[in-house]
C-alpha cells in the first residue's frame, strides 16, 4: 500500500520479478481493504500513512489475519502502533527494493498464525 505512485509501481515491479501477484499497488485505506476483499493475499508492504491517513487500522487487520507485512516509510513509527504491531519490521525511505523484499520474504517466512 503506497500513495507515491512512482515507489508503489517500484515495489509491484520488485514484487512480480520475485514471481510475486500483486494486489495493488493501491494509495487509501479504503482501496487497500477492497483490494484485500477481492484479492487475499500472503503478505503486504505498508506506507504508514496513505494521502494523509494512518494504516493502523489497516496493519491490524494484518496482524490479526496472520498476514506478514513491512512497513515502508518516510518516518519512524509512532509508539503507539509500534506497541499494536510489536516486531513489525520499518524500512525506512529511501530503501532498496532488495532489502526490502528480502525482509517481506523473511516474514513471510515466520508467517504467524491469525489472532483469536
Amino acid at each position: 500500500m503506497e500513495d507515491e505512485l512512482a515507489i508503489g509501481i517500484d515495489l509491484a515491479f520488485a514484487v512480480s520479478d520475485r514471481n510475486g501477484e500483486v494486489a495493488g499497488p493501491v494509495s487509501t485505506v479504503d482501496e487497500a481493504f477492497r483490494a484485500l476483499a477481492d484479492h487475499p493475499v500472503d503478505a503486504a508492504i505498508l506506507d504508514f500513512e496513505l494521502k494523509g491517513r494512518d494504516v493502523t487500522p489497516l496493519a491490524l487487520h494484518l496482524v490479526e489475519a496472520g498476514i506478514p507485512f513491512v512497513f515502508h516509510t518516510a518516518n519512524a513509527l509512532p509508539p503507539s502502533i509500534a506497541e499494536l504491531c510489536p516486531g513489525a519490521p520499518v524500512l525506512l525511505k529511501p530503501s532498496s527494493t532488495t532489502a526490502l523484499m528480502e525482509r517481506l520474504l523473511d516474514e513471510i517466512g515466520k508467517r504467524r498464525p491469525p489472532a483469536d
